[in-house]
């Protein structure tokens, strides 16, 4: 479930960026990947040495959505 919270966080940031940016849905969808994001960061260290590993990968690209905008 962690995973799939940065998955959803990237995700509705590659949404947002696709919308003109005076599109209204803009501000939520960058909110709704915020949301999802800070709950994947807040949960990431439940994971364990493994889970953490491969969860990275998954807030990395997450960051790169957020970072592009």
């Amino acid at each position: 479930m962690i995973g799939l919270a940065f998955q959803r966080a990237a995700s509705l940031v590659r949404i947002a960026s696709a919308l003109p940016k005076d599109d209204p849905r803009v501000a939520v969808f960058e909110r709704l990947a915020a949301m999802n994001a800070r709950q994947g960061f807040d949960k990431m260290g439940d994971a364990g040495y493994m889970g953490q590993h491969w969860l990275a990968t998954y807030a990395v690209l997450y960051m790169q959505g957020a970072a592009a905008k």
